[in-house]
C-alpha cells in the first residue's frame, strides 16, 4: 500500500449512545491501535479485547473501531496508531524480489515515523539553534518549571494579602467617615435647641418654636395648653360637621352611616330591603324583591332552553322571559311561585310540528287560542299575566312570519 495521508490519530466526543467509530489512517496490525478516554485533563487507558474492538488492519483506507460501551456526554475518545519499533523482515539472498514483503516493510517505517512525529508534536522544544550546554535534561528543565510555578503561587498569594489590606484600610475609612457624619448631626442638632427653638434638619435656615414648625391642616388643628405658663402643644384630628370618622373612647373609627352597620366585631355592610339598607343578591343571583321599588320580576333575564322534549317545569321567578326549542312533544306545567301581576314572556320553536299539552293554568282569551302544535320552522311568542296567584291568562299572541 502507500501511505498518503499524515494523519495518525483521530479524537471523538461521546454522547452516551454511539459505539462504532471510523479509524482514518491505515494501520498494519489491530495491536497497533491504542485508545484511552479523556475528561477534565484526566486520561484513562482502554483494553483490545476487552473495551473495543479494530478492523480493517492492512487495509489502505483505515478501519473501524467499536466500543463496548459508548462513551459519555462530556467524555472524548482519541484513537492513535502506535506500532511497536520492530523490523521483521528478512531477506533470503539470491531468491525472487519480494516487492508486497518490501512495500510493506518500508510502510510500518512510514507508520512509526509518522508515530513520533506526533508524539514530538506535543513536546516542548527549544529553539533549533539553541547551544548544547543551555539544553537542560528532562530532570532539570522540571525542576525549573516547578519553581517557576512556586514563585507564581507566592506571588499570587501576596497580591490577595494585599488586595485583602486595602479592603480593610476601605472599609475602616468608610467607617471613619460615618462616625464624622453622626457627629456632625449631633453638633447641628445640639445648635438646633440651645436657644430654645427646633429645626427641621441641620440645614433648616431658621430655628423656630415648635408651634411654628408644626404646619396644622389637612384635617389636623393644634392648639396651646396653658399658655405663658409650663406650655404644652396638643395636636387634634379636625372633623366635618358630618364626617364619615368619628372619635370613642379616645379612639377615631369609621361612623356607622347609610349602609354601614357597627358592632362589637367590626363594621359590616348594612343589608336589607329597607330604606338606606344594601341590596343582597339572592343564591340565583337575583335582585331581591323590594316594596314600593323596582323588583327583580322586572329585571329578567331570558332563560334559554334547547333541545326540550316531554314535561317542562316553570317557575314565576326564574323563567319571566323563556326561550324553548323542542326537539319533541312537551307539555308545560303550572309555574311556581306564581302571584297576581306577574308576567310571563313565552317562545316556542320547533323544526316540525311537534304537539304542545298546556296545563289548566293557562287560560286563552277571547282573541287567541293556545297552540296544540309547533308552526313549522316559526317561532311563536306568548304572554301571560297572573290574574289570581294560581291562573295565568294569555294577553298577546304573535306567530313569526
Amino acid at each position: 500500500m502507500t501511505i498518503a495521508t499524515q494523519t495518525s490519530k483521530a479524537a471523538f466526543s461521546g454522547n452516551g449512545v454511539t459505539t462504532a467509530f471510523p479509524l482514518p489512517f491505515p494501520f498494519m496490525r489491530a495491536g497497533d491501535i491504542k485508545v484511552l478516554l479523556r475528561r477534565d485533563g484526566f486520561e484513562t487507558a482502554l483494553a483490545q479485547g476487552q473495551h473495543y474492538t479494530v478492523a480493517g488492519a492492512g487495509s489502505a483506507t483505515g478501519g473501524s473501531l467499536t466500543l463496548a460501551n459508548a462513551p459519555a456526554t462530556g467524555q472524548t475518545l482519541v484513537a492513535y496508531r502506535a506500532p511497536a519499533i520492530v523490523q521483521e523482515v528478512d531477506y533470503v539472498e539470491n531468491s525472487a524480489f519480494p516487492a508486497e514483503t518490501h512495500e510493506a516493510a518500508l510502510d510500518l517505517l512510514t507508520m512509526i515515523c509518522q508515530s513520533l512525529q506526533e508524539q514530538i508534536g506535543r513536546a516542548v522544544l527549544y529553539p533549533v539553534s539553541t547551544p548544547d550546554g543551555d539544553i537542560l535534561n528532562s530532570e532539570a528543565f522540571l525542576g525549573a518549571a516547578a519553581a517557576s510555578r512556586d514563585a507564581a503561587r507566592i506571588s499570587e498569594q501576596g497580591a490577595a494579602a494585599s488586595a485583602g489590606k486595602a479592603a480593610a484600610s476601605a472599609s475602616a475609612a468608610s467607617a471613619s467617615a460615618g462616625e464624622a457624619a453622626q457627629s456632625a448631626a449631633i453638633v447641628a442638632g445640639v445648635a438646633a435647641t440651645a436657644d430654645g427653638l427646633v429645626k427641621v434638619s441641620s440645614g433648616d435656615a431658621m430655628g423656630q418654636s415648635l408651634s411654628a414648625k408644626l404646619l396644622a391642616g389637612n384635617g389636623l388643628s393644634e392648639g396651646i395648653e396653658n399658655p405663658g405658663g409650663v406650655e404644652a402643644l396638643r395636636l387634634a384630628v379636625a372633623l366635618a360637621a358630618n364626617p364619615g370618622l368619628e372619635f370613642d373612647a379616645g379612639l377615631l373609627r369609621i361612623k356607622a352611616g347609610a349602609g354601614l352597620a357597627l358592632s362589637a366585631s367590626g363594621l359590616a355592610a348594612d343589608v336589607g330591603t329597607t330604606a338606606n339598607k344594601l341590596l343582597q343578591l339572592d343564591a340565583q343571583g337575583r335582585m331581591p324583591a323590594v316594596v314600593g321599588a323596582y323588583t327583580r320580576q322586572q329585571y329578567a333575564v331570558p332563560v334559554v332552553l334547547v333541545a326540550q322534549s316531554g314535561s317542562i317545569a316553570l317557575d314565576a321567578d326564574l323563567h319571566q322571559d323563556i326561550d324553548i326549542t323542542a326537539t319533541g312533544a312537551i307539555t308545560l306545567g303550572a309555574p311556581a311561585n306564581a302571584a297576581r301581576g306577574k308576567t310571563i314572556f313565552m317562545t316556542l320553536y320547533a323544526a316540525s310540528a311537534l304537539a304542545i299539552a298546556w296545563n289548566a293554568a293557562f287560560k286563552p282569551n277571547a282573541d287567541n287560542a293556545l297552540d296544540a302544535t309547533f308552526a313549522v320552522g316559526k317561532r311563536i311568542f306568548l304572554n301571560f299575566r297572573c290574574v289570581d296567584g294560581a291562573n295565568w291568562l294569555l294577553m298577546g299572541r304573535v306567530k313569526e312570519a
